[in-house]
């Protein structure tokens, strides 16, 4: 059989056929199914399964930025949209910062009181 014609059969769904295997998934279904049934074949391997990824951290900002660029760009202007994302890393960073800041914040506040509590429990116990 050409080549020509091995592909074209790939992807058509011809009843006779049970080459089901050389056909593309024409659904997220059918992948789906495909891969369950690819699990189910072989029940004594273990399935691979992700590491939890880690925590999101934006990248810092460059030492040196070449092309400064201000908001007001002319008409038809693509650096308008250079600028926007730069706003919109910066934006992003910041708020990272910010949640970083409000978490040690937290954790300070819970420490002191359980060291409040800490001692106060030991002052209770001498009285």
């Amino acid at each position: 059989m050409s080549q020509g014609i091995m592909n074209r059969r790939r992807f058509h769904k011809d009843d006779d056929d049970d080459d089901s295997y050389l056909r593309g998934a024409k659904t997220a279904v059918d992948e789906q199914r495909r891969r369950l049934e690819k699990l189910l074949q072989n029940i004594d391997k273990p399935a691979y399964i992700p590491e939890k990824p880690k925590e999101w951290k934006p990248e810092p900002p460059p030492e040196f930025v070449r092309n400064v660029v201000g908001s007001s760009a002319g008409a038809g202007s693509g650096e308008y949209h250079i600028y926007r994302n730069i706003r919109k890393k910066e934006n992003e960073r910041l708020q990272y910062i910010e949640q970083q800041a409000i978490k040690v914040c937290y954790f300070s506040v819970l420490l002191v009181f359980l060291l409040c509590a800490l001692i106060l429990g030991k002052i209770g116990q001498r009285i």
